[in-house]
């Protein structure tokens, strides 16, 4: 799938999250909808926690390789990996 540049993919102003889909494909589907929903409950600090939700849908659900399917990432004894071990790359 080819990649567009994260400055041109719509992320700044896309509270839908439709970039995610775009460029990951729609097996995203349900994370990106799950986002969607969680950056609409309020109307306030809608850039720290609209980069954040970018931050976790691309550098820790795409980049980490886990699961497109949020039941099959929160089986139990999934082993994850550390999200404050890949905050810190």
């Amino acid at each position: 799938m080819k990649h567009q540049s994260k400055r041109f993919d719509g992320r700044i102003s896309d509270l839908s999250c439709s970039w995610f889909t775009a460029l990951y494909g729609d097996d995203w589907e349900i994370w990106r909808a799950y986002a969607d929903e969680w950056l609409h409950q309020l109307n306030i600090g809608l850039d720290p926690r609209r980069k954040a939700v970018n931050w976790f849908l691309e550098s820790y659900l795409v980049e980490q390789g886990l699961p497109s399917d949020p039941e099959l990432l929160f089986r139990p004894n999934e082993n994850l990996p550390d999200l404050l071990v890949v905050i810190e790359i």
